[in-house]
């Protein structure tokens, strides 16, 4: 298992996921916009990792996405001896 960074220099740091979520809210306006309430629910056992071309999306340090394929591994100290 290696660390990797994007094409720009950056740590990636996680996948890019969707996690489907219900914002509560107080009420409805008359022009149709909600009143949120501050809080939400979420369903953390539907998350899913995104992905592009079929491909997983990885998040760098700076929030840009990537595919496996456009990352570089970190050499590991181990590596440089």
């Amino acid at each position: 298992m290696k660390n990797y960074q994007s094409p720009n220099g950056s740590a990636i740091v996680g996948t890019y996921d969707l996690v489907p979520a219900t914002a509560r809210i107080d009420g409805i306006h008359d022009d149709g916009t909600p009143e949120y309430a501050g809080e939400s629910d979420v369903w953390w056992d539907d998350q899913k990792t995104q992905e592009r071309d079929g491909k997983i999306l990885y998040v760098d340090e700076d929030a840009k996405t990537w595919t496996f394929d456009q990352l570089t591994a970190i050499p590991d100290e181990e590596d440089e001896e």
